[in-house]
C-alpha cells in the first residue's frame, strides 16, 4: 500500500526590474526512512491466519499453520515547492523549486510463541528476511525516484509568462505532473516489492524450513509442511 501527500508551497519573488523568465535549478531532495522493525510474540497461530488473510501479501494458502507474519507497506510522500517572478510587465513565471519525496517503512513482525524454541527461531529468522527486503527495495529506489523527477522537472522548465489570474492554475499543472511522474515510479516499485517479498515464500524455502527444526506440523494430505512464516 502506497501512501501519497502532497503539499504545495509557492516563494513570492517580486524583482524590481525583470523581463525574461529565469530561475534557479530545481533542488531535488529523496530521503530513506526505515524504522526498525516492531517484533511480537503475543499472537496465536489463529490471530495470525486472519490477519494474513487481511495483507496485501498474503502467504502460501497451502500451509495451514502460520508460526511468523511480517505486515507492513511502502509509504511515498512528497512535497513540491513552487516558485514564481512577476516581471516588469506585471506577466508571471512559475517552476518547481523545491521537489522532496520522502519513501518510509515500519513493520511490524510477529512470531507465534508456543511453537517451541526451533520453530520460533526459524520463523523469526525467515520473516527477517522479508523485512530486509523493505530496505533492499527502498535503497534501490531513492536514485531511481531522483532520476525519474529530474526528468520531469526539466521537461516542464519555467512555465510562462501569463497573466497573473493564471498562477494558481500553473501551480496546480505544475504539481499534477510531478505527482502523475512519482505515482508511475510508486507503482513500479511496489510491484517489485510485491515480488520480492513473494519470492521469498517458495516452495524450496518452506521444503528447507521444514528440516530445521526436529518436529514440523504437515498439513493433511499435501507434502508441504506448515507455513513457518
Amino acid at each position: 500500500m502506497l501512501l501519497h501527500a502532497v503539499v504545495i508551497a509557492s516563494n513570492l519573488v517580486i524583482p524590481a526590474a525583470a523581463d525574461a523568465c529565469e530561475r534557479d535549478p530545481t533542488d531535488i531532495r529523496v530521503y530513506a526512512k526505515i524504522e526498525p522493525p516492531t517484533t511480537n510474540f503475543s499472537k496465536p497461530s489463529r490471530q495470525l491466519q486472519s490477519k494474513r488473510s487481511e495483507t496485501e501479501i498474503a502467504g502460501d494458502p497451502r500451509f495451514a499453520t502460520v508460526a511468523g507474519l511480517t505486515v507492513g507497506s511502502i509509504g511515498v510522500d512528497f512535497e513540491v515547492r513552487i516558485a514564481d517572478l512577476r516581471l516588469a510587465s506585471g506577466m508571471i513565471c512559475a517552476w518547481p523549486s523545491v521537489v522532496t519525496v520522502t519513501l518510509s517503512a515500519a513493520p511490524d513482525v510477529y512470531v507465534v510463541p508456543d511453537h517451541g524454541p526451533c520453530q520460533t527461531r526459524v520463523a523469526l529468522d525467515h520473516e527477517m528476511r522479508h523485512v530486509a527486503v523493505y530496505s533492499d527495495i527502498i535503497n534501490r529506489y531513492v536514485p531511481i525516484f531522483r532520476r525519474r523527477v529530474a526528468t520531469m522537472v526539466d521537461a516542464i522548465g519555467t512555465v510562462g509568462p501569463v497573466p497573473e489570474e493564471r498562477l494558481s492554475t500553473l501551480r496546480h499543472r505544475i504539481q499534477d505532473k510531478i505527482g502523475a511522474s512519482i505515482d508511475v515510479v510508486s507503482d513500479e516499485m511496489d510491484a517489485n516489492w510485491v515480488s520480492a517479498e513473494r519470492a521469498i515464500d517458495s516452495e524450496t524455502e518452506y521444503d528447507r524450513l521444514s528440516h530445521v527444526c526436529p518436529q514440523v506440523d504437515f498439513v493433511p494430505e499435501s507434502r508441504f509442511p506448515a507455513r513457518p512464516g
